[in-house]
C-alpha cells in the first residue's frame, strides 16, 4: 500500500506529508482547496509528464516522494518490478526544476521515468476523468475483456502465430517486389561464372605458374649450364678422376700410416657424394627442356589469372571462392521452387492463424457472457440496477489482438436497447461503471492500491451510499484512496484527511495547503460540513446525523 506522499512546492503546496492508512481513504474539503493538486501529485509519482507551470512561486523545484509497503504483494507481481524496486518497501521520489530537467530516484538509486512509470504503474492506478473518458475508446475494451476473461494464453498464442504469419508475408512480399533486382543479381552471377569457370582455378596457382614461367624462360641458360658443370665433373681432367686419383694415393699412405685412414673414408663418402650429385644433376638437365609454345600457354594463363584478381580485387584463391558462392547463389536464385516453398509456407502460417483468432473469438463470447451477467450484479451494488452493460463482439481484419473489434454497450433503462457508452452514459454513470469494472478485474489487475478522482460526481443520496459501499468492499481488499464531496462516502473512511488551504497573511498573502488527519469530533464536524447544517433535524446533534448517514 501507499504508507506516505511527501509533497514539496507543487502548486500552491508549500511542504507536506501524508500518511495513508489500509482500507478506504478519503480526501474531504472545500471546492479548490487543493485537493486536485494531490492527485497531480501522484500522476508525477506515476510517471506523467511534468510542467515547470506546477512549480511552487519563488521555488526552484517540485518534488514528489512516494513509500510504498510491498510486504504483501504476492511474489509473482515483486518479479516483475525492476531489479532496484524489490523488496518489502520502495521509496520513489521525482523531482522537477525550473529549467525542465528532472531527476528520478527509487530507493536512492537514480532511474528513468519510463523505469519510474512500470514499477508505480504497476503499484497504483489512478481512477479520474481521463480513466473515465478511456472507458470510450473501444480498444481499451478488448484489453478489459481480455482481462477479465484470463485470455492470456490463448491471447500469447495468437500472437506467436501472427508474428510468424507477419513475418513470412512481408519475407515473401520482398522477394516478390525485387523480382528486378533478383534479375539483375542473377545477371552479374552468370557474368561471374562466365568469367572464372572456363579457367578452372586453383588457390595458389599463380605462385605455380610464376616459377614454371621463369624456370622455362631460362631453360636454354640451364641446359648450357648443367652441362658445362657435367664436363667439369665427367671430362678430361675431371673433378671426379682428380677426387679418385687423391683417393686412390691416400689409400697408398694409409697401408704406411693407419692414423690416415679416417682421412681415406672422408674422401671415399665424397666420391660417392659427388657422383650422386652428378647423376642428380643429369637427370635435372635432362628434364628441362625448350618449348615456346607451352611457354606462351602459360605466359598467357598467368595474365589472364592477374587479369581477374584486378578486375574482382581478390587473390587467386579469393576467385576460387567467389566462383563458388557465385554458383551456389546463382542455383538458389534459379530455384522457383524456393518461392513456390514460401508460399506454401506463408499459407499455412494464415491458416494457423486464422484457427488460432477462431479460438480467440470463441474464448473472447465466452468471456463476454460472464462479464455481462457479473456486470448485471454489481451495477446494481450501485444503484444502476436495471442497466445492462454487455461487451459486442463484431468481426474485423486480422490484427495483433485478433479479428475482434470488442465494445462495451449499455442499457440504463429497461426496455431500451444496447448503444455504446459514449452514447449512452452521463459522467456520473461513467464513474460507477468505472467502479464496477475496477471490482471485476481487481483479482487480474496485479494493482493493490486504487485512487478514485470524484467517482460519486453527479450522485446522492442512496445512490451515494451504494457508491460508498462498494469503495468500501473493494477497501477490504486493496487499499482505495477517494476524492469526495459526500458525506455518504466519507463517512465509510478507515482514514478520513481533510484539505484546507490557508491564507498566510504573514507571508505576503501567500496561500498553502494543509493535509490533516482527522478523528473523532474533527472527522464528526468535517461529515456534517458535507451536508451543512441545514439538514439537521430539529433534534438532532452532528453526531447524530453522522450516526443517521452511516445506518443510511
Amino acid at each position: 500500500m501507499l504508507q506516505e506522499l511527501h509533497i514539496s512546492n507543487l502548486a500552491i503546496i508549500d511542504d507536506q506529508s501524508i500518511s495513508f492508512g489500509p482500507g478506504l481513504n478519503v480526501l474531504t474539503g472545500e471546492t479548490g482547496s487543493g485537493k486536485s493538486i494531490v492527485l497531480s501529485a501522484m500522476e508525477l509519482l506515476l510517471g506523467g509528464r511534468g510542467s515547470t507551470q506546477l512549480i511552487r512561486d519563488q521555488a526552484d523545484a517540485l518534488e514528489v516522494q512516494g513509500i510504498f509497503d510491498l510486504a504483501d504483494l504476492p511474489d509473482s507481481v515483486i518479479e516483475e518490478l525492476p531489479e532496484i524496486a524489490r523488496g518489502e518497501q520502495i521509496c520513489v521520489s521525482r523531482s522537477l526544476s525550473r529549467t525542465g530537467k528532472g531527476k528520478v530516484f527509487i530507493n536512492g538509486r537514480l532511474a528513468t521515468v519510463a523505469v519510474l512509470e512500470s514499477v508505480a504503474r504497476s503499484l497504483i492506478s489512478v481512477c479520474g476523468q481521463n480513466q473515465h473518458v478511456r472507458l470510450l475508446v473501444p480498444q481499451y475494451h478488448r484489453e478489459l475483456l481480455d482481462g477479465f476473461g484470463g485470455l492470456e494464453a490463448e491471447l500469447k498464442g495468437y500472437q506467436g502465430a501472427f508474428e510468424e504469419w507477419r513475418n513470412l508475408s512481408h519475407e515473401l512480399a520482398t522477394v516478390l517486389r525485387d523480382d528486378g533486382a533478383r534479375a539483375q543479381r542473377r545477371s552479374d552471377l552468370e557474368a561471374i561464372v562466365t568469367d572464372l569457370s572456363p579457367l578452372k582455378i586453383r588457390a595458389g596457382e599463380r605462385v605455380e605458374l610464376e616459377a614454371a614461367v621463369k624456370r622455362m624462360a631460362s631453360a636454354e641458360n640451364l641446359i648450357a649450364g648443367g652441362q658445362a658443370v657435367l664436363e667439369l665433373l665427367r671430362g678430361e681432367e675431371s673433378i671426379s678422376d682428380r677426387i679418385s686419383t687423391i683417393s686412390g694415393r691416400l689409400q697408398e699412405l694409409a697401408r704406411l700410416d693407419s692414423g690416415i685412414a679416417s682421412i681415406v673414408g672422408s674422401f671415399q663418402a665424397l666420391r660417392t657424394e659427388l657422383s650422386e650429385a652428378t647423376q642428380d644433376l643429369e637427370r635435372y638437365v635432362a628434364r628441362v627442356s625448350v618449348d615456346d609454345r607451352l611457354l606462351e600457354s602459360m605466359r598467357d594463363r598467368l595474365a589472364e589469372i592477374a587479369r581477374l584478381e584486378r578486375k574482382y580485387k581478390v587473390s587467386d584463391s579469393g576467385l576460387v571462392e567467389l566462383l563458388r558462392s557465385a554458383q551456389a547463389e546463382l542455383a538458389a536464385l534459379s530455384d522457383s521452387d524456393g518461392v513456390g516453398a514460401l508460399h506454401a509456407r506463408c499459407d499455412a502460417a494464415r491458416l494457423t492463424v486464422e484457427e488460432q483468432a477462431d479460438k480467440l473469438t470463441k474464448v473472447r463470447s465466452e468471456a463476454a457472457k460472464r462479464l455481462a451477467k457479473a456486470a448485471r450484479v454489481e451495477l446494481a451494488t450501485v444503484a444502476l440496477g436495471d442497466s445492462r452493460l454487455e461487451a459486442k463482439i463484431t468481426p474485423t481484419e486480422l490484427g495483433p489482438w485478433g479479428r475482434d473489434q470488442v465494445e462495451l454497450e449499455i442499457a440504463t433503462n429497461p426496455g431500451e436497447s444496447l448503444k455504446p457508452l459514449k452514447l449512452v452514459a452521463s459522467g456520473g454513470e461513467l464513474a460507477r461503471i468505472t467502479l464496477v469494472l475496477k471490482t471485476l478485474l481487481r483479482e487480474r489487475s496485479g494493482i493493490n492500491v486504487l485512487v478514485f478522482d470524484e467517482v460519486d460526481t453527479g450522485i446522492s443520496g442512496g445512490v451515494a451510499r451504494a457508491v460508498g459501499l462498494k469503495l468500501k468492499s473493494l477497501a477490504g481488499r486493496s487499499q482505495v484512496i477517494c476524492v469526495t464531496h459526500l458525506a455518504q462516502v466519507a463517512s465509510l473512511a478507515d482514514t478520513h484527511l481533510l484539505v484546507s488551504k490557508i491564507n498566510n497573511k504573514g507571508a505576503k498573502g501567500r496561500a498553502t495547503v494543509k493535509i490533516s488527519t482527522l478523528k473523532g469530533d474533527m472527522q464528526v464536524d468535517e461529515i456534517a460540513r458535507t451536508v451543512s447544517y441545514t439538514h439537521l433535524r430539529a433534534h438532532e446533534t452532528k453526531a447524530n446525523l453522522v450516526c443517521r448517514l452511516l445506518l443510511e
